[in-house]
This record gives C-alpha cells, sequence and structure tokens, in this order.
C-alpha cells in the first residue's frame, strides 16, 4: 500500500483467504478482512487527499494503483482493477466496502479477549468516518458523522482500564 498499489494488496488478501478452510482458521480470516479493511482505508485516505488537492486524476495514477507486480496463476482469484475515487458518492462506496471488512473482523476480535486488535479496528474506522466528515459539505451531516465517531469510541473508554493500556 506504501506505493498506492493498492488492487495488489487486495488481490493478495483474496488469494490467502480462498487458501483458507471456511470453517477453521477463524482468527486467521478475521486477519485478513482487517487487512482487507486497512486496504480500503488507505485507498479512501489516498482518494480524498486527491479530491481535496483537486488533483489531476489521469490514466497513470489508475495504473499505478493497479500495477499487477505478483500473480499466482494457480490460484483462481480474479485481480480486480479499482478505480480512483472522483466525487463523494464514489468516496462513500469506498467507505462502505472498508467498513464491512472490518465488521467482519470485529466478529472475531471483541473486545473481551482482543483488546488490541478490537481497538485498532475501531479506530481505523473512527478515522475512515473522520475521512468522510471532512468531505462532507452540509453541517448537519457532519455532525451527524461526529456523533457516530464519538459511538464508536465511548464503548471503550468505559471499558478499557487506561493505565493497563495508556498508549491506545
Amino acid at each position: 500500500m506504501g506505493n498506492s498499489k493498492f488492487a495488489q494488496a487486495q488481490y493478495l488478501i483474496e488469494c490467502g483467504l480462498s487458501l483458507l478452510p471456511k470453517d477453521k482458521k477463524k482468527k486467521l480470516h478475521a486477519t485478513f478482512y482487517m487487512c482487507w479493511g486497512k486496504v480500503y482505508y488507505e485507498l479512501l485516505r489516498y482518494c480524498s487527499n486527491l479530491l481535496k488537492a483537486k488533483a489531476d486524476i489521469n490514466k497513470e495514477l489508475e495504473e499505478q494503483m493497479n500495477a499487477k507486480t505478483v500473480l499466482f496463476n494457480e490460484i483462481s482469484t480474479e485481480y480486480t482493477n479499482l478505480k480512483i475515487a472522483k466525487n463523494y458518492d464514489e468516496v462513500k462506496t469506498i467507505f462502505r466496502i472498508g467498513n464491512t471488512q472490518y465488521k467482519k473482523a470485529l466478529a472475531y476480535f471483541v473486545l473481551d479477549g482482543f483488546v488490541t486488535e478490537h481497538v485498532t479496528i475501531i479506530l481505523d474506522i473512527n478515522g475512515m468516518y473522520k475521512i468522510l466528515q471532512g468531505l462532507e459539505e452540509t453541517k448537519s451531516k457532519q455532525f451527524g458523522i461526529a456523533e457516530r465517531r464519538q459511538e464508536l469510541i465511548e464503548p471503550i473508554v468505559k471499558a478499557i482500564n487506561p493505565k493497563a493500556y495508556i498508549g491506545l
């Protein structure tokens, strides 16, 4: 993701998931979903920065984002090309995909047992909402997003011991 090769990252995660047995290795499944959410979080941040800068979204940027560096022909996973979001509705679509993957990971990484992973996921979801909030034009919707962010964080603040998790 550091080189903006989001399609490659997604492809590798899909390959990894396709190799796992469906009803086993639940933690590994959840870890892949967490990584997949992170890919879309970074894609969301990337597209948001381009929109805010009113950057010229050209073919080279999309080619870089969809560069095929590693392919596994033995695995029957399709390589999906991604598009750079050109407006707020497309940004929301990226958000929904990332949020869905994070929710799948949260089904396993519950707060009681996986504090670090749970908090990391919640903070990433919160960060995605913050990006949406920064792009939203109406004050009422910005306020609604801010309330949603608060609803995400409050249960964690109430549940964890601040002395034990000072870094979080």
